[in-house]
């Protein structure tokens, strides 16, 4: 069985695109089910297409079971098979692939995900800009993690759809770079047992006021180029701790520079939802090809 599917990137986040029309009346579970299967191999850089993970694109299903406008329901499936909740560069290349096949959705769409149902339209005044209203943002609890080489983090556990621990290097963190401390920790603090699902994990450093120069490590996948949740985590974390709103915060990523916009009025001291965080940045389209999907051409 031969399935067509689309590359796409957004801030060097890439991700094979597969629309369950290409499943030839295959059952939305089942066909999710094939590409946990596959996954590794297909997102393998040297064997296979190559990404950080798959987009699963179903748009009569979420037609019918949601409604709102919504238009599509995005399932994530990373690199290494394991499903993912929500992701924020994934959700634009979606977006960017919808628009590409539906008309009249450039003024704004709602795509459902496993963290929620996401409010998107395509940002007027900007180059090809795509901007996500997330539909959950909170404040979990501050986590100070022991490692096992008596180093120690303190952060911000955030929940943005799906989990995150945000650490500010603040210069007395072993004076580390936040490529430096990804680099070495991401890992372990993602399976760090204080996480029962595991975290993605952001390291920050503020370049300027409003400004952050960002590494992350995604549970799942592992160090990548960008991670939009993780640049909505990382912003969120920021700004609380300033008791700042109504501001939009730049975030340097590996794969390019995206912005937060964090709405006017927030309480802080509340552990309640925040609605109206914005994450804006652009989505690509690559290439389209076809992957056999089965072990032998993979």
């Amino acid at each position: 069985m031969e399935i067509g599917f689309e590359k796409y990137e957004a801030a060097g986040n890439d991700f094979i695109v597969v629309d369950a029309s290409s499943f030839a009346g295959m059952e939305s579970d089942a066909a999710v089910g094939r590409l946990v299967e596959v996954a590794s191999k297909w997102c393998d850089r040297h064997f296979g297409i190559g990404a950080d993970g798959i987009l699963f694109i179903d748009r009569e299903t979420a037609s019918v079971a949601h409604g709102r406008g919504t238009v599509a329901k995005m399932t994530i499936v990373n690199s290494d098979g394991s499903l993912a909740e929500m992701c924020g560069n994934g959700i634009r290349c979606a977006a960017r692939y919808i628009a590409s096949r539906v008309l009249g959705v450039e003024g704004g769409l709602t795509i459902a995900t496993d963290g929620g149902d996401q409010r998107v339209c395509f940002a007027s005044g900007r180059d090809g800009e795509i901007a996500v209203e997330m539909g959950r943002c909170d404040y979990v609890r501050d986590v100070a993690l022991e490692l096992g080489n008596g180093l120690a983090f303190d952060g911000d556990e955030i929940d943005v759809g799906n989990p995150h621990f945000v650490v500010e290097l603040c210069g007395n963190d072993a004076g580390l770079t936040p490529r430096e401390a990804r680099d070495a920790y991401g890992a372990e603090i993602s399976r760090h047992r204080e996480f029962r699902h595991g975290a993605n994990v952001e390291f920050t450093r503020e370049i300027a006021p409003n400004h952050l120069e960002m590494r992350v490590f995604e549970r799942g996948v592992g160090a990548t180029l960008a991670c939009g949740t993780g640049c909505v985590a990382s912003a969120y974390a920021y700004c609380r701790k300033r008791g700042l709103s109504g501001v939009s915060v730049a975030i340097e990523t590996e794969g390019g520079l995206l912005h937060v916009e964090i709405p006017e009025g927030i309480d802080w001291d509340g552990h309640v939802s925040k609605s109206g965080v914005k994450l804006i940045g652009g989505a690509k389209h690559v290439y389209s090809g076809v992957m056999a999907l089965n072990d032998e051409a993979c």
